[in-house]
């Protein structure tokens, strides 16, 4: 029906570190056929007839060339009367979404090769108004297991993070969540499927009783000049103290500069221990740095970084 439709809606809840993740799933649904619908049983697919079934098909591409005003001829794309082509992009929000249930026994999930559908058990009234309504999917208990990641960085406060494993069993659907730990609102988030594979990361808000603090070591940071080379020096340090009563995992993340250019050479010193990708020449990936604590009860971490970039003296370098 081209004038209804739904989308999902998450809800993710945790009272504390040490318990599994309340996870709810509706559905808002809406519509403007112009006749109420009064208590009926919705059946909810995922997938969009308006859409149309059939693949498209491409059409030879040919190229023309044309003299411009610069003296050289350029390639454009027409069709078959040799007319230009115009771009055409078609998008827009889809409002057919998938869903699960609220009770295992309240909805009936069934599945071919090109759509899901739940067949909701009990009947719903939706106006014919096009306001979003309610409608109730399911309820799970999922396994979390819990860390704290900061990155100094950029922001020196530690935040909470649920991790949820085998989330693909769901079948979810890209949507916003409505985020709660403690009993407390701490935000929306979004879930997309496509990007988390088989594990979910839920961000739980901020937490100042991780206290993380980020520095330069002046002593090291310096330059020196070496005939027609010149050498910066930079270092930093991380401390990081759990003030809580309860032992905590914390994943630290920083970063070391890459070299855009083969003049400059960046000589890593000192990371700590991190954990740092290289390709088959050992040379940084990415240059992201990664360091995973447990910290025990008022224990405090240190981690220093220091790093060295070699360039011609006659240059001066962007980002240090």
């Amino acid at each position: 029906m081209p004038n209804a439709g739904w989308y999902p809606i998450y809800d993710l809840r945790a009272k504390d570190i040490n318990s599994p993740i309340e996870f709810a799933y509706r559905a808002k649904v809406y519509q403007s056929s112009g006749k109420d619908w009064d208590k009926v049983n919705l059946t909810l697919s995922t997938g969009n007839p308006n859409a149309g079934g059939q693949a498209p098909s491409l059409a030879p591409w040919y190229l023309y060339p044309y003299e411009t005003n610069q003296g050289y001829y350029k390639a454009e794309e027409r069709d078959y009367n040799g007319a230009p082509m115009m771009e055409s992009i078609q998008g827009g929000r889809n409002d057919d979404y998938n869903s699960i249930s609220d009770k295992e026994d309240l909805v009936t999930q069934s599945s071919n090769t090109v759509n899901t559908e739940f067949k909701i058990a009990v009947p719903y009234s939706i106006p014919s108004n096009n306001q979003q309504y309610d409608v109730i999917m399911k309820q799970e208990v999922i396994p979390a297991t819990y860390a704290y990641i900061t990155v100094p960085k950029l922001d020196n406060d530690a935040f909470l993070r649920a991790q949820l494993v085998d989330w693909a069993q769901y079948a979810l659907l890209p949507g916003e969540s409505n985020i709660y730990f403690n009993n407390t609102f701490v935000g929306k988030g979004y879930i997309d499927p496509m990007l988390t594979n088989d594990t979910l990361n839920v961000s739980l808000g901020r937490d100042a009783s991780i206290v993380v603090k980020r520095e330069q070591i002046k002593d090291f940071c310096k330059t020196n000049l070496f005939g027609s080379a010149r050498e910066t020096t930079k270092s930093y340090s991380i401390k990081i103290k759990n003030n809580k009563k309860e032992p905590v995992k914390i994943i630290i993340e920083d970063q070391i500069p890459l070299s855009s250019n083969g003049d400059i050479e960046v000589v890593v010193e000192e990371i700590s221990g991190a954990e740092l990708a290289k390709d088959k020449e050992g040379k940084p990936i990415d240059g992201k740095l990664t360091w995973r604590k447990d910290l025990n009860p008022g224990q405090e971490e240190n981690i220093e970084i220091r790093f060295k970039v070699k360039y011609p003296n006659k240059w001066r370098i962007g980002g240090l």
